[in-house]
């Protein structure tokens, strides 16, 4: 990929920021007394892993004018995540996500999203000057799926870098709690035509395209197509040749985020001018850290230029 020097920034993502509710140790929410606050989103995991790894990342979104904004944007600022074309939404709230990991259960999540500040996204927060000055944009399906200006958003992000030259990344990301397959299908399957980079596990291909597996002819415009599959290999076919990438060993925790994680070391390390199998090491070891503890980005790794070291041996130590 061709990225060029006149940029000042490396990566631009849009979409929600939630204030995140969590128990502290893993069981059921009804019997928590103690819960743990973070900052959660599919981009803004995304803004944060990158931005961790040594790339300039740029957030934009809306939160509410409330205490719950405000700890959102010190998350971000914190992690060194630009909000300088953030928006604080006076007229609706930060939204927030609940959820719980049982032992022996499936990780449950719960929204109090609607009408928020987040959702109000709009096309008129993407300002062409602000993606111009980026090198690699992107936004994922659940931007798509919060609302109807969202979804305009996403598309004017993907539109403005393609008319710019600037790489555009697509994570399919579907959330069965915000809409159907019949609606995300067709909306998702657009947003795919405009990127270089689409991601998704099986079933999102299957509801954006029809297929379990991606075709390139499907999408002609892509540079590379990527199918994730949990602790099962990841698949990616780029310009004609098909790569896998394995997962790490880990001891889950906390599940949710991961794909995140994996999308985020993924395209650092593309800007890093990696090769695309370091790329695909580099994103499954990422989501790796991720599931090894609480919080959708709290173990992600730190580097230089957008790599990190990634041990052979996990027992190894540097001294």
């Amino acid at each position: 990929m061709d990225f060029s020097s006149a940029h000042t920034r490396d990566l631009l993502v849009i979409g929600e920021a939630l204030v995140g509710l969590a128990p502290e140790e893993n069981g059921a929410l009804r019997r928590s007394r103690v819960l743990r606050r973070l900052t959660v989103g599919a981009e803004v995991n995304v803004a944060v892993a990158a931005s961790r790894l040594g790339h300039r990342v740029t957030w934009i979104g809306r939160v509410g004018k409330d205490i719950s904004g405000e700890a959102v944007l010190d998350d971000l600022r914190h992690e060194g995540v630009s909000i300088d074309h953030a928006i604080v939404d006076d007229g609706a709230p930060t939204g927030i996500l609940l959820r719980e990991k049982s032992p022996l259960g499936v990780a449950r999540v719960s929204y109090a999203r609607t009408h928020s500040a987040g959702s109000r996204l709009g096309p008129e927060d993407i300002l062409p000057s602000v993606v111009q000055s980026h090198r690699m944009v992107l936004v994922s399906g659940v931007t798509a799926a919060i609302s109807p200006t969202g979804r305009e958003a996403a598309r004017t992000l993907l539109e403005l870098a393609r008319d710019r030259g600037i790489t555009t990344v697509f994570d399919m990301n579907y959330r069965a709690t915000l809409w159907s397959p019949e609606e995300a299908g067709p909306a998702l399957a657009s947003l795919a035509r405009l990127a270089d980079v689409v991601v998704g596990g099986a079933s999102e291909w299957k509801i954006a395209l029809g297929i379990d597996t991606p075709e390139p002819e499907l999408l002609p415009q892509a540079t590379a197509l990527i199918r994730t599959a949990g602790v099962q290999p990841v698949e990616a076919w780029v310009e004609g040749k098909r790569f896998v990438q394995e997962a790490f060993d880990a001891l889950p925790v906390d599940v949710v985020g991961a794909g995140d994680a994996f999308v985020g070391g993924m395209i650092s390390a593309l800007l890093a001018d990696a090769s695309w199998q370091e790329a695909l090491r580099q994103g499954a070891f990422c989501g790796a850290r991720v599931v090894s503890a609480l919080g959708d980005w709290t173990n992600l790794p730190w580097g230089e230029g957008g790599m990190t070291h990634i041990p052979d041996d996990e027992q190894e130590v540097l001294r």
